[in-house]
């Protein structure tokens, strides 16, 4: 990855998982990865050579191994909820204290596939469903559709 373009990029997260590569008009270009929570990894607007515009933990993502706390896989944009704390916080199990030792990113925010539902040349449509309490003790059944295009 020393390269630092979008083909050396998508290269490597194909060797550790499934990617949807949108391609706009002037070279753009989106790479999506369905197995990371459907977030989008990086991106060009000058084509497979150009600018890779996204970070990717490179390590992390090498070492394929689930974090409880949070899957940092990097990339550009990514499924989330909020709020993390407070009486009504997602991150936080009931009676834990908000500290970063308690911390906990909720399984359907960090870890599992998003399904793809519809593929194109330009934009990919994923969905994914999950459970998630808070920390009052309310349980939220969650149906998440995500849409990316270029």
């Amino acid at each position: 990855m020393a390269e630092n373009n979008y083909a050396a990029d998508v290269a490597f997260l194909r060797e550790h998982t499934g990617v949807v590569e949108l391609v706009g008009p002037g070279g753009a270009r989106v790479a999506v990865a369905p197995a990371y929570q459907g977030r989008v990894m990086t991106s060009s607007l000058a084509g497979k050579e150009g600018a890779s515009f996204g970070w990717l933990n490179a390590a992390f993502i090498a070492a394929g191994k689930d974090d409880p706390r949070f899957n940092n896989y990097g990339g550009e944009d990514r499924f989330w909820l909020g709020p993390e704390a407070g009486q009504f916080g997602l991150w936080f199990r009931k009676g834990e204290p908000f500290d970063l030792a308690h911390w906990r990113t909720p399984a359907g925010f960090d870890r599992g596939a998003f399904e793809i539902t519809s593929q194109g040349r330009t934009s990919v449509a994923m969905a994914s469903q999950f459970d998630v309490t808070n920390y009052a003790g309310t349980r939220f059944c969650c149906a998440v559709k995500r849409t990316v295009s270029v």
